[in-house]
């Protein structure tokens, strides 16, 4: 299992050079807000949406309607047939998040992004697992964090093993 507090804290450290602290559990209370912290909660916590047996993770807003659109008229378009394994492909390609892409916002050193998105890749790995387990218990999914390799960043793959 991917240990998620792995360098954690010389990243916090990197990005908040004026907060002194031992322990990478302390940072929020001293650098975010209550307001931050609900606004990332849908984050660590995503809503599951589902459209025809598949499974999407909804992260960015009226996904519903915009994945119901694409992914059906994609599955219309190309004649793929449901539960096989070309349309369990299909659906990890809209389940597929560039972690750095997930925000609007990019402050703090640019030097430390890939490490910082590494590191967070890593506990969205384990939330979002347990997410899928707990809203499809009956179904398999993997959930896979996979490091920048020059074509893509840091990005994590959800795939839907069974319906």
């Amino acid at each position: 299992m991917l240990n998620p507090r792995e360098g954690m804290l010389e990243i916090l450290r990197a990005a908040y050079p004026e907060v002194v602290l031992n322990d990478e559990v302390a940072y929020f209370g001293e650098v975010a807000s209550l307001y931050s912290a609900l606004a990332c909660s849908a984050l660590f916590w995503p809503r599951l949406i589902e459209i025809d047996g598949a499974v999407f993770v909804a992260l960015h807003g009226d996904d519903e309607f915009e994945l119901a659109n694409r992914f059906r008229s994609l599955v219309n378009k190309e004649g793929i047939h449901p539960h096989t394994s070309i349309w369990r492909e299909w659906i990890s390609t809209f389940n597929k998040f560039e972690i750095v892409h997930l925000f609007n916002h990019w402050s703090g050193p640019q030097n430390i992004m890939g490490p910082a998105a590494e590191a967070l890749g890593k506990v969205l790995v384990q939330t979002w697992s347990a997410r899928l387990r707990e809203c499809y218990p009956t179904r398999t999914f993997e959930v896979e964090l996979i490091l920048d390799d020059g074509e893509e960043s840091t990005r994590i793959v959800v795939r839907q093993l069974s319906e």
